[in-house]
């Protein structure tokens, strides 16, 4: 069972929500990553996983999948559904 590492997020593998690895190789969009979801002292890993609900959608290709290029952006304040 997967969930996503988001703060305040509930999406896990079962909810049938996609979920993304974090682009461990490519530092500096990694970088950029973590500086949006905004973990203090938290380093992924190759289990890590984010939920497509934290992209937009110019952030997938036609079938789904994350662009090269995507960097999460649409976080909720703490407390709020996402």
């Amino acid at each position: 069972m997967t969930g996503c590492v988001a703060i305040n997020c509930v999406n896990r593998s079962e909810s049938k929500i996609s979920l993304y690895s974090p682009p461990l190789r490519q530092k500096e969009r990694l970088r950029q990553w973590l500086k949006n979801i905004n973990r203090m002292s938290w380093v992924p890993n190759v289990c890590s996983r984010l939920c497509a609900c934290h992209f937009t959608e110019d952030c997938f290709t036609i079938n789904r999948r994350l662009k090269p290029d995507a960097v999460p952006t649409l976080f909720g304040s703490p407390g709020a559904p996402i």
